[in-house]
């Protein structure tokens, strides 16, 4: 997790230190076994910026078709969902439309059978409305780059 003053390196939406993170999981999953990369995962954002980004960083893990936007996968599951937040530091705009009803967030999380992993700048998107019950419940694991 980065510092409260410390920008995080962006493109965009895309940050690449969270495509990183993506990639260290997918290869613990794929490592730990018991799960199909291919059949039983799904990475998912509220920003096509950041599916792109996404499909970059989980070439040769991932099929592109299990990366996608989080309405792309509305009626679909996975025993494991990741959902990576994103979202250009300089622009809160983006966090505060992706907060503004509960209906984004709930499509996300209700996607995961079993797991679900959510990547983000934790400090910066527990401040959102609804975010806030996520960041209480889930337990944070700080990224070392």
């Amino acid at each position: 997790m980065l510092g409260r003053r410390q920008l995080p390196q962006a493109d965009g939406h895309w940050i690449p230190e969270e495509g990183r993170a993506l990639r260290r999981i997918l290869e613990k999953l794929r490592d730990q076994g018991g799960v199909d990369l291919a059949g039983d995962v799904y990475v998912i954002s509220p920003f096509r910026a950041v599916v792109r980004g996404a499909q970059r960083a989980s070439r040769g893990l991932l099929p592109e078709k299990r990366v996608g936007t989080i309405h792309t996968t509305q009626g679909k599951e996975a025993d494991v969902v990741i959902l990576i937040l994103g979202s250009d530091p300089r622009r809160p705009g983006a966090r505060a439309w992706a907060a503004s009803r509960p209906n984004l967030l709930n499509v996300a999380v209700s996607r995961a059978k079993r797991r679900l992993f959510v990547i983000g700048n934790r400090e910066t998107w527990q401040e959102q409305r609804y975010f806030t019950t996520l960041a209480d419940q889930l337990p944070t694991h700080t990224w070392q780059p």
